[in-house]
């Protein structure tokens, strides 16, 4: 993912929209409809 990020940053300017990066932390826990954060099972939160 650490490559990921200047090539992320690059096709952003190139478009006009900025690139925020946010800590990992969470990310694949929290839901993307309520922001809750919660255990993941399957495509559903617990």
């Amino acid at each position: 993912m650490q490559q990921d990020v200047p090539f992320l940053e690059y096709k952003g300017n190139l478009c006009g929209v900025e690139v925020v990066a946010i800590p990992p932390q969470y990310t694949s826990q929290t839901c993307h409809e309520c922001l809750w954060i919660g255990e993941r099972s399957a495509k559903s939160f617990a």
